[in-house]
């Protein structure tokens, strides 16, 4: 899995979704002829855990949620050309991330409940929670807000350029700030 690399070789780095949303949306969505998960014919396999082996020790796993009747609403209001999840399925796969991020071998977690969030509320969320973990884990928090440069309520999150001009890392300090979301 490229992404691992991508962890141990930049200092500030987010992932979304990650290895659990592989893990989750493959075989339902992506990939069904390899069977599920818990299908002990099946070519997919619960391997999940043994990506993480390879995470770094700073990683912090976020899990952002919300309540099923939230994500209908959203889904219905601003609806992708493309879903992943069809409405019928939100509280099953909102079970699946909930039981993936409790297994995880990551060892430091928060979650965020966006239910009653607005979207440009969920970036300040993360970053109210992320820091307060940061600081209980002894870490600096520097410059975090530069990660995000004109995000609006429909963009999300884009990289900013640190100090030295690479895309996608959050400038200064040693601190580590790494997300695998589902």
């Amino acid at each position: 899995v490229y992404h691992i690399r991508l962890l141990h070789e930049y200092e500030h780095i987010m992932l979304g979704g990650f290895h659990i949303e592989e893990q989750i949306y493959g075989p339902r969505y992506y990939y069904p002829a390899l069977g599920s998960p818990e299908d002990p014919n099946g070519q997919w396999n619960r391997s999940t855990r043994k990506y993480e082996k390879e995470i770094p020790q700073d990683t912090i796993l976020v899990h952002v949620k919300a309540s099923p009747e939230v994500i209908r609403a959203r889904m219905a209001s601003d609806p992708h050309e493309h879903p992943i999840v069809p409405s019928e399925d939100v509280e099953e796969v909102l079970g699946l991330f909930a039981a993936e991020y409790g297994l995880s071998w990551v060892k430091h977690k928060v979650e965020i409940d966006t239910s009653e969030l607005q979207p440009e509320g969920i970036l300040e969320a993360f970053f109210d929670v992320v820091r307060t973990r940061l600081l209980r884990l002894g870490l600096r928090v520097f410059r975090l807000r530069a990660l995000v440069v004109g995000a609006g309520a429909h963009d999300g999150a884009r990289p900013a350029a640190d100090g030295d001009g690479e895309p996608g890392r959050l400038g200064g300090g040693p601190e580590a700030v790494r997300r695998c979301a589902g």
